[in-house]
């Protein structure tokens, strides 16, 4: 696929600093087309192959913070700017996507969020947030604990949740805490599989890149995927 990229510095207040976007869309976009944010964009790219992966009718929304720290103050519900950084996706950031596709005559059919660890646990409440903006949830290793149990996801989505059985050995490089990835996950998929379209993966993998790599084409094949909306 020929792909065009555009960055575009958008600013907010709240999150107090200028963050930039790189937006992959095909030359031969369609006129209608889905949208799939991505977190961490930049390891999507170097670390997951992502681009081998791109598909005409989608357009691509990478977004990468400059920094760990900043990972995990926009990322993680401790963050300081967490709160601010899902309002900004769901009311600054994909309105002004969309208007762009608009003024190009594309219109958005589905919006979907992708991410790994964090990235897929600040996709959950970016979606919560606004959930009749989001169609889909793909979620690789997503760094869930205890608080998401109250979550109720929304019936329309489509979630496709992935998990490896070794990652409950996985302990933070940042704080030295072990992380209950593999258990957490289960008990996630086990609350929410009775109110939404849930997509259950788990295999004896580790939390790693090589991991979510080998398995991004099925993720993304579950995207590309027409379903209807429930």
């Amino acid at each position: 696929m020929t792909t065009q990229t555009c960055d575009m510095h958008i600013r907010d207040n709240d999150l107090q600093k200028a963050l930039t976007v790189q937006i992959v869309y095909s030359k031969n976009a369609k006129q209608q087309a889905k949208l799939l944010l991505v977190q961490d964009g930049a390891d999507y790219v170097e670390l997951g192959g992502i681009a081998c992966h791109y598909k005409p009718d989608t357009i691509y929304v990478l977004l990468s913070p400059a920094s760990s720290k900043d990972r995990f103050e926009l990322y993680h519900p401790e963050g300081k700017l967490f709160e601010a950084f899902c309002t900004w996706c769901n009311e600054t950031l994909i309105p002004e996507i969309t208007y762009v596709c608009q003024q190009k005559g594309i219109e958005l059919t589905e919006r979907g969020l992708l991410g790994d660890s964090l990235g897929g646990l600040v996709n959950v409440y970016i979606a919560k947030k606004h959930p009749a903006q989001w169609s889909h949830l793909l979620l690789q290793s997503a760094a869930f604990s205890e608080r998401e149990l109250a979550i109720t996801p929304a019936p329309h989505w489509h979630v496709y949740q992935l998990i490896g059985r070794k990652e409950d050995a996985f302990v933070s490089p940042r704080t030295g805490e072990q992380k209950w990835f593999y258990h957490w996950n289960c008990q996630v998929a086990s609350s929410w599989h009775v109110h939404t379209n849930l997509t259950f993966i788990e295999t004896d993998d580790e939390h790693l890149w090589t991991f979510w790599e080998q398995t991004l084409p099925d993720v993304l094949e579950f995207f590309e995927e027409r379903r209807e909306r429930v």
